[in-house]
């Protein structure tokens, strides 16, 4: 049987990622595998990047040699194969008994554990004799390094704290936006705030770094999903200084703020809320927002000469009838026109997160105060149980004091009324934004609740009222087999009319609204525009047969 070569590779820091450090290690695996042909590399390759071989802290620890553990016990690796790195302290760099507890399992299932920097190999059986006392050494060496560095840090971090809060500069590795002196890099700094306000909007992170690689600025072509969770929760962009690796409360005023702190403490609230949703922005407007009434799972676009020509149920598809019973497909014209209709309150509401009246603002600023006073509260109560200190007594009063303040603020601004767009701005927001930035729209739309539901006999519902169209299949034209038009039954209250939709899936909606002279001045104009290039006819109506914000359906 052929034996298998496990590459590993690690690295710790964030600028050992942007040099050449996985390279380096790479190409040492690559070099060491082209001399052993007695071994097959395995596609089981387990890297811990920007994971510290030191600590112990969940999240910022290495794992990938207890993955390899895990393998080894699923029988995925062998005994015979061997794990390649380029030094023992990328294995691990804690204490000697602890490592020996993590390389132990390893070595005594027969997988050997080779180091390419001095040619070592590492096995059960070699380890029994004096090539125990070597890989001692160096198991020590690496932690002692490891730990006098960790202790020089921290100590270098206590000191530029202290230098902070008296308000003078400091040496520190500043975010992206700024420069080492400092100094804010206005075309970086831009595209970061675009970060907050698109996933404030509901965009996903990984879309927004999809969004900031296109931007043109080369620094931040490399920008992915993980970069974007740092910016949103590094708290430099209000212009606070906080190490993630101490308990200790941030400084203000030590950078230039790039956003304004309410921005980033709504950022801190949707990051907390939208933890366990793990939603995908889509790529096609309405994708997303279209759902099986059976199965309550998305439906999907079926494609006719390359443009979106209907939508169906994904499980039906994918399953047939043991996924869905539903398998009736809606033009999408027909989606588009419910869309038209009925996504403007949705709309107001995603806006309304977006447009923050003063009061709100200062909500979302208090309550981020509170919760840090809490945390103070916290540490203190801890420390009261050992020490009985009157310092400590008169800050907790004090802070217990300041929290009551706090709430009574809060309590008396959730009275406040909100300030919502009118109707006409938010109508054409949602007309420019669904021409400018679809995926924001779509985005935004999601997180308000909003959703059409689409059943097998036809039926089409939303989310946002009572309202029901139904299609009624495909009309043909006088003496042809051509589609004229899709029939489409709109009604309320025991009363309805019917609609012929447009079956011309090349058609655009909205129509070009600007905000000139040529602007539609009234919502009557702009739903009229959005609605007319969707419908051919309307049996029994007038011109005029808008009534804002839904069409107002005549009796027969």
């Amino acid at each position: 049987m052929t034996k298998q070569a496990i590459p590993y590779i690690r690295y710790s820091s964030f600028r050992q990622s942007e040099g050449d450090s996985y390279r380096r290690q790479a190409d040492l695996i690559e070099s060491w595998l082209s001399s052993h042909t007695d071994y097959t590399k395995s596609n089981l390759v387990y890297d811990d990047l920007k994971k510290s071989g030191f600590s112990t802290k969940a999240g910022k620890a290495a794992s990938g040699f207890i993955k390899i553990r895990q393998a080894i016990e699923a029988g995925l690796i062998r005994a015979g194969d061997c794990v390649l790195i380029e030094a023992i302290d990328r294995a691990t760099r804690q204490g000697t008994f602890d490592a020996l507890d993590l390389l132990t399992p390893i070595l005594r299932a027969g997988v050997s554990i080779v180091t390419i920097d001095d040619g070592q190999e590492y096995t059960e059986q070699s380890l029994n004799g004096s090539q125990i006392f070597l890989l001692i050494a160096k198991l020590q060496a690496a932690h002692n390094y490891s730990k006098a560095l960790s202790e020089r840090v921290a100590a270098s971090y206590k000191a530029r704290r202290k230098l902070a809060l008296a308000g003078e500069a400091i040496k520190r590795h500043t975010p992206v936006w700024l420069t080492a002196d400092g100094a804010v890099i206005a075309e970086i700094a831009q595209q970061v705030a675009l970060v907050f306000d698109w996933y404030i909007a509901g965009v996903g992170k990984h879309s927004i770094a999809a969004k900031i690689r296109l931007s043109g600025v080369e620094k931040l072509s490399k920008c992915s999903g993980p970069t974007v969770q740092g910016w949103l929760s590094n708290p430099a962009v209000i212009g606070s200084w906080a190490n993630s690796d101490t308990d200790a409360d941030s400084i203000s005023g030590v950078y230039p703020a790039i956003i304004e702190p309410e921005t980033f403490y709504l950022a801190q609230r949707l990051l907390k809320e939208r933890s366990v949703v793990r939603a995908r922005t889509s790529k096609h407007f309405l994708v997303g927002l279209v759902r099986c009434k059976h199965c309550e799972k998305s439906m999907v676009m079926h494609m006719v000469n390359g443009k979106p020509a209907a939508m169906r149920c994904l499980t039906h598809h994918r399953l047939k009838l043991a996924g869905c019973q539903n398998n009736k497909s809606i033009p999408i014209n027909i989606i588009k026109l419910v869309q038209v209709l009925t996504s403007n309150l949705a709309f107001k509401r995603a806006l309304a997160k977006q447009t923050l009246s003063a009061s709100e603002k200062r909500k979302i600023t208090l309550e981020a105060e509170l919760d840090r006073v809490a945390k103070e509260i916290g540490k203190l109560v801890e420390l009261a149980a050992v020490v009985d200190l009157a310092e400590v007594a008169e800050k907790l009063a004090a802070l217990k004091a300041e929290r009551g303040k706090l709430g009574e603020e809060l309590k008396a601004l959730a009275a406040g009324d909100k300030v919502l767009s009118e109707s006409v701005k938010v109508l054409r927001e949602e007309t420019k934004l669904l021409e400018s930035d679809s995926i924001v729209l779509n985005a935004m739309l999601k997180d308000s609740g909003y959703a059409i539901y689409c059943d097998i006999v036809g039926n089409v519902t939303t989310t946002e009222n009572g309202k029901q169209w139904t299609y009624l299949g495909v009309k043909r034209k006088a003496r042809s087999n051509t589609t004229e038009g899709y029939r489409l039954r709109a009604g309320e209250g025991g009363w309805s009319t019917t609609l012929l939709i447009n079956p011309d899936v090349a058609v655009e909606v909205p129509a070009v609204l600007g905000d000139g002279e040529d602007a539609a001045p009234e919502e009557v104009d702009i739903r009229y525009a959005r609605y007319a290039e969707l419908v051919i006819e309307q049996e029994g109506e007038e011109e005029e047969h808008l009534d804002p914000p839904y069409v107002q359906w005549k009796r027969k």
